[in-house]
């Protein structure tokens, strides 16, 4: 046994199973007093070359049949034997030679060899050989040299587990990485998917709000146009004055609630000619309460008016988002300056491309000198969804969004930035002609249009309802009112005489607007329908787009714009278009 120490004891399990053999030869090879060794294994039908020291690899065959010669023999006999003299033993001679394809080149004179047994299974052979000298092998020798190839086998065995167990541990690691994968990305779509929850939840909310509120404005609006162009007397221009401040603050309201609306996504797309210069002053109190105090808000419009025909509540929203952007980038005290100017296609700073060469365009530059972008965030920052702020705190929609806006205006937006320079949008719109007709609320005027055809109001509001009987009345139409759609039908039925207009709201109790509208066509052919709404985006969701003979008055109004609408509706009409 102090022979097996001697040979296995400081190898055994010392590294990599081929720096093992490698050292496990040589101490065989010293202990036998033998000038070489080989061990191959088991691998199918064949013996593949595994290890050797004595003999240079290149001179072995890398894989000898199993089913043949002295290998053969070793693994059928299950024992260990030995070849005294190659040269001497005749009888054995041939299934020596046969059997060494080892030695194609190389030449030996004594050999011994034992199969790598563990439980006893085969897993290869051990061979050892004398290449000049004879070599006598003893009993003991042998049996001894049989446990060092079953101490063998066991190493073999062993890293085979081990490697098939590494290989094991790294497939497992894989799939719990792919698992850990999986789970990020699904836990990262239902963040989003609550969030696109939250969102749309906070829509439903403003826009409810905003309804509300829309409807509340109408009945002021009304109030104050109706003192305002009643007067008398007894009046003093200290109520007056206060009449007017009342109109003024219900009208910011106004533009609150459209902005709720666009927020919501509830207003479609209404394009009407405005002046952007003006549009930019009136939302500059807005705009310095989204900013920090430690932030300084700047305004640099052209004296010129820059009429741009787009939708309103669209633009309000591309610059608000910008601006929020802008904010967003600055990570202390800094500054935002906001320029509204005329500037010609091709002029100095204009980075977009897609501008008719022929127009001249309003510029609305929003500057800031925050963190700034590098060039490949530039390339992708009007991508959907593409953020670079921590996550949940932003939605990656605010820059394509503004960016679409623009485009279906028929603008263009472009950006310019340096890492640590702060950044520098430009939204570039064609001028619209003339500039006098530019306008972007109508005050009330002091003749409203009359009439004298008999009009059925359907609102399930008290006070709205309310306002606009009373708002036609005045202007000489013969009113009958409902306060939802059963009751209109009932009040249609009843009346002795025709109706030439409906005017009704979208969302009531029981049937809807436009159900109503369809019932009472059914009695009343041809009858027109005026449909107001909180918001209009409401219309478009009961149904789809209005009907050729439905109209759309949104909420709020005043009298004198419900009275145009009125005689526009029916004007059209009489005329059959």
């Amino acid at each position: 046994m102090s022979l097996i120490a001697q040979i296995t004891n400081p190898v055994v399990g010392a590294g990599p199973l081929r720096v093992q053999l490698s050292t496990l030869l040589q101490r065989i090879c010293d202990a036998y007093e033998v000038d070489a060794a080989v061990v191959r294994t088991l691998e199918g039908p064949d013996l593949e070359l595994l290890a050797a020291t004595g003999i240079p690899m290149l001179q072995l065959k890398p894989r000898l049949p199993s089913d043949a010669g002295i290998g053969h023999l070793l693994l059928h006999q299950r024992n260990p034997l030995a070849i005294e003299d190659v040269e001497s033993e005749s009888a054995t001679a041939p299934l020596v030679l046969d059997a060494r394809g080892d030695a194609t080149v190389y030449r030996f004179r004594s050999y011994a060899g034992a199969p790598l047994l563990l439980e006893n299974r085969a897993v290869g052979i051990l061979g050892i050989y004398s290449v000049q000298e004879v070599r006598r092998f003893t009993e003991s020798e042998l049996n001894h040299l049989q446990i060092v190839a079953n101490h063998i086998a066991i190493s073999i065995v062993n890293d085979r587990l081990y490697q098939e167990l590494n290989q094991n541990r790294v497939e497992l690691q894989k799939q719990i990485e792919e698992r850990e994968r999986a789970e990020r990305e699904r836990r990262a779509i239902e963040e989003q998917l609550r969030h696109a929850q939250r969102m749309e939840a906070l829509g439903q909310l403003a826009g409810g709000v905003a309804h509300d509120f829309n409807n509340l404005l109408t009945v002021i609006l009304g109030g104050t146009e109706y003192l305002l162009q009643s007067g008398g007397p007894a009046r003093t221009s200290e109520s007056t004055e206060w009449i007017g401040r009342i109109d003024a603050a219900a009208r910011r309201a106004c533009d609150l609630a459209r902005q709720l609306l666009a927020f919501s996504r509830k207003q479609p797309n209404n394009p009407v000619v405005f002046d952007l210069t003006q549009l930019v002053r009136d939302l500059q109190g807005i705009l310095r309460r989204l900013v920090r105090e430690d932030i300084e808000l700047s305004l640099c419009c052209d004296e010129r008016p820059c009429p741009v025909r787009a939708d309103v509540g669209q633009i309000e929203q591309v610059i608000i988002n910008l601006v929020v952007n802008a904010r967003d980038a600055i990570g202390g005290r800094g500054q935002i300056e906001i320029a509204c100017v005329r500037a010609p296609c091709g002029g100095p700073g204009t980075l977009a491309t897609d501008l008719a060469p022929d127009r001249e365009h309003a510029l609305l530059a929003i500057r800031d000198n925050g963190a700034g972008m590098d060039s490949h965030t530039v390339q992708r920052v009007f991508e959907p969804f593409f953020t670079t702020k921590a996550p949940g705190a932003g939605t990656g929609l605010g820059l394509s969004t503004a960016y679409g806006i623009v485009k279906q205006a028929g603008g263009d937006i472009s950006v310019e930035s340096v890492r640590g320079h702060g950044s520098t949008f430009r939204v570039f719109l064609p001028i619209h002609q003339p500039v006098d007709a530019v306008s972007i609320r109508s005050d009330p005027g002091p003749n409203p249009l009359r009439g004298t055809e008999v009009v059925l109001v359907c609102e399930d509001e008290a006070l709205v309802r309310q306002v606009v009987c009373k708002t036609l009345s005045d202007a000489g139409y013969r009113v009958l009112e409902a306060p939802d759609a059963r009751a209109a039908l009932e009040v249609a039925r009843a009346h002795d005489g025709n109706v030439d207009l409906l005017i009704t709201d979208m969302v009531m109790p029981g049937l809807c607007g436009r159900d109503l509208a369809s019932r009472l066509r059914e009695a009343i052919p041809g009858l027109p329908c005026l449909i107001v709404s909180g918001y209009l985006g409401g219309v478009m969701q009961q149904g789809g787009e209005p009907r050729p003979w439905e109209h759309v008055l949104a909420k709020p109004f005043g009298p004198r714009a419900l009275l145009e609408c009125v005689r526009d509706v029916l004007g059209k009409t009489a005329s059959g278009s």
